[in-house]
């Protein structure tokens, strides 16, 4: 395993709750295919949770279809980001979140299949150059207006500023 960054609220050795999700690193030349949401006001990466006994590749591709219409084969491992923070909705849990990124490559675009949390986030796909998604997210931290998880969305920074190398 590839570790891209990790995140440490707190040094621990027991979790209340462990969350292993996909995330979708879908690139276009300078673009990347992200959710922003007009609830938010942020971009993150297209994924959630792989579900018991499910294939990651498969937990990936249903993800992506879900939250942004595209279809997609599967992805290229590109690295995992782990996350040891409080819970967001009750600080006195802990979680370990483990993030794993894949490479891949733009499929047709359908109707996607929200959630109604989704939904309620106003989640829509877009192309988005990697340095404008970086900075959007960026002033949304430094502005303390955040109404998410923060570490979520630096987790999201630090994502970007590792892919923008990477993909030189």
């Amino acid at each position: 395993m590839m570790i891209i960054g990790m995140k440490k609220a707190y040094e621990a050795t027991h979790f209340d709750v462990v969350r292993e999700t996909v995330r979708g690193v879908i690139v276009d030349g300078h673009s990347i295919w992200m959710l922003y949401s007009g609830v938010l006001k942020d971009y993150t990466f297209p994924g959630g949770g792989i579900e018991p006994g499910e294939d990651p590749q498969d937990a990936l591709k249903r993800e992506v279809l879900e939250e942004t219409g595209m279809l997609v084969s599967d992805g290229k491992y590109v690295g995992t980001y782990i996350e040891h923070v409080y819970d967001f909705y009750d600080p006195s849990k802990t979680l370990q979140r483990i993030n794993h990124y894949y490479l891949l490559s733009p499929g047709k675009v359908n109707a996607q299949h929200l959630t109604d949390e989704e939904k309620n986030y106003q989640l829509n796909p877009c192309w988005v150059l990697i340095d404008d998604a970086m900075t959007l997210n960026q002033r949304l931290i430094e502005s303390k207006t955040i109404v998410r998880d923060p570490y979520y969305i630096m987790k999201e920074i630090d994502v970007l500023k590792y892919l923008k190398e990477f993909l030189k």
